[in-house]
């Protein structure tokens, strides 16, 4: 196996980035949201490209895509009941674009070197829970074959 070497991105994939990411209503630390970045992509492609290939190239993530505002999120029960929240974190836009292009790229690697156990099916390209399930029910099918069935 080779080791992981960050590729530079293409200015296309950062788009499509953007364009995957969730619409949200709700902002991030800076007042951004994804709806507002989706708005400007054309007009802020390059410079993001730019920034995650030099970034990734130093082995440096932003200082400014590390901050998150951390806020209550109800679950169910009396509202003024603070064990029926859980806390959950706001992310900055940006980072979660830069997150996806690394998640990309490390799937790639690990993929092309198949690093990935025959059993792992979350986080993977065209593999589901469903996936998970047929594999589960064949080796209990197997075991049953064979008399095994503890």
């Amino acid at each position: 196996h080779t080791n992981f070497e960050f590729v530079s991105v293409e200015p296309v994939v950062v788009m499509e980035c953007i364009s995957n990411l969730n619409n949200t209503n709700g902002f991030d630390v800076y007042g951004l949201n994804s709806k507002m970045i989706k708005s400007v992509a054309l007009a802020i492609v390059f410079p993001l490209t730019h920034l995650i290939n030099e970034s990734m190239t130093l082995g440096i993530f932003p200082s400014i895509m590390k901050v998150a505002e951390v806020i209550p999120l109800f679950k169910k029960g009396k509202l003024d009941d603070i064990s029926n929240s859980r806390p959950i974190s706001k992310l900055p836009v940006f980072s979660k674009i830069f997150e996806k292009i690394i998640k990309l790229q490390i799937n790639e690697f690990f993929e092309s070197n198949n690093l990935f156990t025959n059993r792992q099916f979350g986080f993977r390209h065209k593999k589901s829970t469903n996936d998970a399930l047929l594999g589960f029910t064949e080796s209990i099918l197997d075991s049953f074959d064979v008399g095994d069935y503890s």
